[in-house]
C-alpha cells in the first residue's frame, strides 16, 4: 500500500473509526437495530479487544470482527451472519482501496501527509454506506430466489469469501505495493476480480435457481400423483362398499321372507350399525379437505389421513377456513417435509401404545397459517432437547434424524417457526408460518 504511519494515538483512532464503520455496514447489511445495551456490548468486547488485536496480529485481527459478529447475531442465522460478516470485510477493503486511490490522484500523496486527511474517513464512510446498500440487494435477491436457504450454496460462498479475503489481506503488506504503479494495478485487479466474482455468483445462484425450481415442480407433480391415487383408492373402497352393500342386502333377504322382526332387528343392530358407523367415521376424517385449495398440500394430507386409517388409529382434522396458494408463502418442498415429518413420528409413536389417538390442525388467523398435531404417548419419553439431538431416536442408534431435519428446514426458513412440547401425555407440534 502507499505508506503512511501513524501514532500511537492516531492508530488507536483510526481502529475506532473503523470498528463504527464495519458496525453500521453490518447493521445494513443484517438489517437490525442495536439498541444502548448492543452498542455498550459492542464498545467493550469488540472496539477494546481490535484495538489490542491490532497491535499484536495487525490486519489479521479481521478474524474477531468475522467471529464476533457471528456470535453477536446467532440468534438470527448463524451462517447468514458469518456470510454477512464477511462481505462487510470485502466492502471495507474496496471502499479502503477506493478512497486512497481517488485522493491520491487529487493531492498526489498519501493524504495522510496533507492537513486533509478527514477526507479519508468521510470518502471511506460513504463508501461503506453505498456498497452496503448494494450488497443488500443482492442478497435480498438471493433470498428471494431461496438461494441462501441452501446450505451448499451459502457454505461455498463463504469458503470463497474467505480465501479471498485471506488473499487479499496477504498481497497487500508485499513491498511492491508501497509503489503507486503497482498499488494502482493491485486495485484495479482486485476491483476486476470482485465485478467478475459478483458475475459468476450470479450465473451460478440462477442454475442453481433453476435447478431448485425443477425439483420443486417434480414434487408437485408427485404430490399430485399421490393425491390422484389417494382418490382412486378411495373410489375403489366406494365401489367395494357398493358391491359388499348389495351383499348385506341379500343376508337381510331371509329374515324379511321369514318376517323374523326380531332376527332381523338384532342383524341389525349387531353388523349394519357398527359398518355404518365406520364409514361415516372414515368420510369424517377427510371431511375439510375441500377447504385446502393448495394441490401439493391436498395430496400430501389426504396421503397422511389414509395411511394413518389403515394403521387403525383414532384421527380428528379440523380446516378451520379456506386455505389458498397464496397463503403457503413458504417453499412448498420444504413445508411437505415438515408436515410429513411431524406427522409419520405420530404415526410411529400411535403404534406403540395401547389407546392411540391423533389430532390435527390447521388453523388460519390475520397473521399466519398454524399446523397442529398431538398424539398421545408414551409416559417414559426423553426431554425435548434430547430428541432433538443428532442420532438420537426411540426406535434404536442412529435413526433420529426427523426432528433434527424439521429443526434445519425451519432455520433455513426465516417465517416458519417450529414449536414442540408435552403436556398430559400428549405429543404436541406446532408449524407456524407467518405472512411476510
Amino acid at each position: 500500500m502507499i505508506p503512511f504511519s501513524f501514532t500511537f494515538l492516531e492508530s488507536i483512532l483510526f481502529i475506532t473509526f473503523q470498528c463504527f464503520s464495519f458496525t453500521l455496514a453490518m447493521m445494513i447489511l443484517e438489517d437490525v437495530k442495536y439498541d444502548k445495551r448492543d452498542l455498550g456490548h459492542i464498545a467493550c468486547f469488540f472496539v477494546v479487544p481490535s484495538i489490542a488485536l491490532f497491535f499484536i496480529l495487525k490486519i489479521f485481527a479481521i478474524v474477531y470482527f468475522v467471529v464476533y459478529f457471528g456470535y453477536l447475531n446467532r440468534s438470527r442465522n448463524l451462517m447468514h451472519s458469518l456470510l454477512n460478516a464477511c462481505l462487510c470485510i470485502i466492502i471495507g477493503v474496496i471502499s479502503d482501496h477506493l478512497s486512497t486511490l481517488l485522493l491520491y490522484y487529487v493531492f498526489h500523496k498519501s493524504i495522510f501527509d496533507t492537513p486533509f486527511y478527514f477526507l479519508y474517513f468521510i470518502l471511506f464512510l460513504v463508501f461503506m454506506v453505498l456498497f452496503s446498500y448494494l450488497f443488500k440487494l443482492g442478497t435480498t435477491r438471493l433470498k428471494h430466489t431461496s438461494m441462501l436457504y441452501d446450505k451448499t450454496f451459502v457454505m461455498i460462498l463463504m469458503i470463497f469469501l474467505s480465501c479471498s479475503i485471506i488473499a487479499f489481506y496477504t498481497l497487500i503488506t508485499f513491498e511492491s505495493l508501497t509503489h503507486f504503479d503497482n498499488y494502482k494495478r493491485f486495485v484495479l485487479f482486485f476491483l476486476m476480480y470482485i465485478l467478475f466474482s459478483i458475475l459468476i455468483i450470479a450465473v451460478l445462484s440462477r442454475y442453481l435457481h433453476r435447478n431448485y425450481m425443477y425439483k420443486r415442480a417434480k414434487k408437485e407433480n408427485e404430490d399430485y400423483f399421490e393425491y390422484t391415487k389417494s382418490l382412486e383408492q378411495i373410489n375403489q373402497e366406494m365401489r367395494q362398499f357398493k358391491h359388499d352393500y348389495i351383499n348385506i342386502l341379500s343376508t337381510m333377504t331371509n329374515y324379511i321372507h321369514t318376517n323374523d322382526i326380531e332376527g332381523l332387528t338384532e342383524y341389525f343392530n349387531t353388523n349394519i350399525v357398527p359398518l355404518k358407523a365406520d364409514i361415516d367415521y372414515q368420510l369424517l376424517q377427510l371431511h375439510g379437505l375441500e377447504k385446502v385449495h393448495v394441490t401439493p398440500l391436498k395430496g400430501l394430507l389426504t396421503t397422511k389421513i389414509i395411511r394413518t386409517q389403515e394403521a387403525h388409529i383414532p384421527l380428528s382434522i379440523e380446516v378451520s377456513d379456506e386455505i389458498f396458494d397464496e397463503d403457503i408463502n413458504v417453499d412448498m418442498i420444504k413445508l411437505s417435509r415438515a408436515i410429513g415429518i411431524i406427522w409419520d413420528n405420530a404415526i410411529e409413536a400411535s403404534q406403540k401404545i395401547d389407546d392411540p389417538k391423533i389430532d390435527a390442525a390447521i388453523i388460519k388467523t390475520e397473521h399466519s397459517i398454524l399446523f397442529i398435531m398431538t398424539n398421545r404417548c408414551e409416559d417414559n419419553l426423553p426431554s425435548i432437547h434430547k430428541l432433538y439431538q443428532k442420532g438420537f431416536s426411540t426406535k434404536g442408534n442412529d435413526r433420529g434424524f426427523g426432528l433434527l431435519t424439521l429443526k434445519e428446514i425451519s432455520a433455513t426458513l426465516p417465517n416458519m417457526f417450529v414449536d414442540t412440547s408435552i403436556s398430559n401425555h400428549m405429543f404436541i407440534q406446532k408449524i407456524e408460518l407467518i405472512h411476510q
